[in-house]
């Protein structure tokens, strides 16, 4: 997954609080990421950031949450 993150950041897919995103940024608390696919785009807002290496599927409702439209 760490290797498709990369790729979709070099391409310009990822953007974080409206600006392209680099692979090596960290995200904080509050920022917005946008993925951009062939099909539209995708927005999400972190809520948190998990303490665990890995976070249970089930889980990930705590970490991130669509963004509502405006």
């Amino acid at each position: 997954r760490r290797v498709l993150a990369t790729d979709m950041c070099n391409v310009g897919a990822v953007w974080l609080n409206g600006s392209c995103a680099k692979p090596s940024k960290e995200v904080k608390t509050g920022d917005v990421i946008s993925l951009h696919y062939l099909k539209g785009i995708e927005e999400y807002t972190i809520l948190q950031i998990p303490t665990l290496k890995n976070v249970p599927r089930k889980d990930t409702h705590l970490y991130i949450a669509p963004k509502t439209k405006e």
